[in-house]
């Protein structure tokens, strides 16, 4: 964890992924961890935004200065995502039980104009 300020956004969202597929929730680290991706939100991209959405989600974990600075890094990358990327980022804010209509409205819109590219398993997390 000394080492964050070093990590680039990837490394942060991969770290957070990390932690949530191994189950090793460690709050202290997480925290560290979220605020390390709200402080980069401008050069998150949609699969670091997603990647690290859904880590918190999975551990059941609000982080609402995280959530604000991945849906705001999200509603101006909006046209970069790819299915899965929003499908899981419409999970882990479902989840967490996050209504943010702004970035529900724009992902929407977003997985409409993608829809011939979505797979059975993106279609089930984005509803």
């Amino acid at each position: 964890m000394a080492r964050l300020p070093q990590f680039d956004p990837q490394a942060l969202s991969s770290t957070a992924w990390a932690f949530a597929t191994i189950q090793f929730l460690d709050t202290p680290s997480l925290g560290s961890l979220a605020a390390a991706v709200a402080g980069r939100r401008a050069q998150l991209q949609p699969q670091d935004i997603s990647s690290t959405a859904w880590a918190f989600a999975k551990f059941g974990i609000l982080n609402k200065p995280l959530m604000v600075a991945l849906s705001q890094a999200a509603l101006t990358k909006m046209h970069k995502f790819h299915p899965q990327a929003l499908s899981n980022t419409a999970w882990a804010f479902a989840t967490l039980a996050v209504l943010d209509e702004p970035l529900l409205g724009a992902i929407t819109s977003a997985a409409l104009q993608k829809l011939p590219e979505f797979d059975a398993q993106n279609l089930a997390n984005a509803c």
